[in-house]
């Protein structure tokens, strides 16, 4: 019913045309939903009494080898009104708006970037019961995560084809949206690299939590998909009671970690209830899921999923499977070989890198400045990017440089970049600072779609073994465009950026000796 309902509303030609998001969402929302679409919905909602997520399912979404995971919006209503109309007015709102992200700016741009044509996309809407248990006016899962066929970060014993969870108390926006989550293999659930020591534990684990707040007045169009999602400090969950499932306590007593929170101390989230008291067997659920999807759809894939642990010890815990779509995967073919290259031929070298092959023609450099560097400015240095991304012409790529980590959600963890405002960087440099000690953007749709696009992705960890950004040498580089946080430098002779997929190292190197000049245009 999409094309009619567009035709009959006089869309197409608005929706293609390039407007502000706000006005595009309001032109949707004063479209009518057909009648037999809206007997359905009050049908759907006599029934249904739990809240429920309005999201996309699209073919760009779920494209073998290209997923464009979390290109379009997915919105979460309480579903809680005592008025049958109320609740259907939100609802058909919400499906207006799903359909409407479409064509907004973030979804063009990131079709774009992956050489897909908007065009071809069918997208349908689907409702889902969320997963979850109410908490006075909160609602929300004893855990949410993402399951991933490869595990492009592989430590200690752990391999590459074993896989990887995230896991994360409360609903999965904080896994979406790169935030502080649990990571582990499924074979090795008891190993926690991020968590090696007694601060790295404070550091990494998880703080917040999101829940949906069931009694907050919801305006689709000037709140966002986030308008009615509220994040928490763990101490609510405390009080809530499904801490105990997820926390484990740093006791201040002998700064060890225990699993009860019977003791004083930070708490950390750690799944110990899960994962090493065996509560339920999640991890071979997992596994068992994500050997099925590969072979059913003959590739990686990636799962979501979320589930309840009662306090009723009669009361099975639930594992809920959300969705199973291909993983976005480059090919490993491609044999790249890392020798012993001079570190003055250098720009900088990762061990923890993603991609495969080499990338030859890098002219442009848009560098976040290390000199005088805050914070305080993530907002805007995200702004000035894209501006400069948006003066660079269709056919250009560039390395993208800076420190912290790229998209993420919190501004004091790095760059809060959107995809519009990186989309034509090939390669993304994110560098560790020694206020900035964070883990790769693995768990987002921010990583998702680095791999989707087959772009490099380089961790410059801080003080990482053999890990080094030349900033000198970027730093004596003219610039072509620079603020007082940015710089942008063009080269006469590109960059090439080297990638052993195998192994995960990497190198960007400098031009030839003698081509280093930049372009003084």
């Amino acid at each position: 019913e999409f094309d009619e309902f567009m035709e009959e509303n006089d869309l197409w030609d608005f929706a293609i045309r390039k407007t502000g998001d706000k006005r595009l969402f309001r032109k949707f929302l004063s479209a009518h939903l057909s009648e037999k679409l809206t007997r359905f919905l009050k049908v759907y909602l006599k029934e249904t009494k739990s809240p429920v997520a309005i999201r996309s399912s699209g073919l760009l979404e779920d494209l073998q080898y290209r997923s464009l995971a979390g290109m379009y919006a997915t919105y979460m209503i309480p579903n809680s009104s005592g008025s049958l109309s109320s609740r259907l007015e939100i609802l058909s709102d919400a499906i207006k708006l799903v359909y409407a992200s479409t064509f907004s700016k973030e979804a063009k741009s990131t079709a774009e970037a992956s050489s897909q044509r908007l065009e071809d996309e069918k997208m349908g809407v689907i409702l889902e019961e969320l997963v979850g248990r109410r908490f006075g006016p909160r609602f929300y899962p004893t855990f949410s995560g993402i399951g991933r066929s490869l595990n492009y970060y592989p430590v200690s014993y752990m391999k590459r084809e074993e896989g990887i969870v995230y896991m994360a108390l409360g609903l999965g926006r904080t896994i979406v949206e790169g935030g502080r989550a649990l990571r582990f293999s499924p074979e090795y659930p008891a190993i926690l690299p991020q968590f090696y020591s007694p601060e790295a534990t404070l550091e990494n684990s998880q703080t917040e939590f999101y829940a949906l707040n069931l009694e907050k007045e919801q305006n689709l169009l000037e709140d966002g998909q986030k308008g009615n999602l509220e994040k928490y400090a763990l101490s609510h969950a405390e009080e809530d009671g499904s801490l105990r499932y997820a926390a484990s306590v740093l006791t201040d007593q002998d700064n060890i970690i225990r699993d009860s929170l019977n003791y004083s101390g930070t708490r950390v989230v750690t799944f110990a209830h899960i994962l090493k008291m065996d509560s339920f067997p999640l991890t071979e659920i997992v596994k068992q899921l994500l050997k099925i999807g590969r072979k059913a759809l003959g590739c990686p894939v990636e799962l979501e999923f979320a589930g309840n642990v009662f306090p009723d010890q009669g009361a099975k815990p639930e594992f809920c499977l959300l969705q199973i779509r291909p993983m976005a995967v480059d090919s490993f073919d491609r044999d790249v070989r890392i020798g012993d290259e001079k570190e003055d031929e250098l720009v900088c070298k990762s061990t923890l890198s993603l991609g495969n092959g080499r990338i030859e023609e890098i002219r442009d450099i848009i560098s976040v400045k290390s000199d005088g560097f805050h914070p305080a400015k993530t907002t805007a240095i995200a702004q000035q990017i894209g501006e400069f991304n948006r003066e660079m012409g269709s056919d250009s790529g560039y390395l993208l440089i800076g420190p912290g980590r790229w998209g993420s959600a919190d501004p004091w963890l790095g760059i809060p970049v959107k995809w519009n405002q990186i989309s034509r960087a090939k390669v993304i440099v994110e560098v560790g600072t020694e206020d900035l000690r964070i883990d790769p953007s693995f768990g987002s749709h921010f990583f998702q779609n680095v791999t989707s696009f087959g772009l490099g992705y380089l961790t410059i960890r801080y003080k990482g073994r053999g890990e080094f950004v030349d900033w000198e040498w970027l730093n004596s580089l003219p610039a072509y465009r620079e603020t007082s946080i940015v710089t942008w430098i063009k080269l006469d002779r590109p960059l090439r950026v080297w990638i052993d997929g195998k192994k995960g190292d990497a190198i960007v190197l400098k031009p030839n000796a003698g081509d280093d000049v930049p372009s003084q245009a």
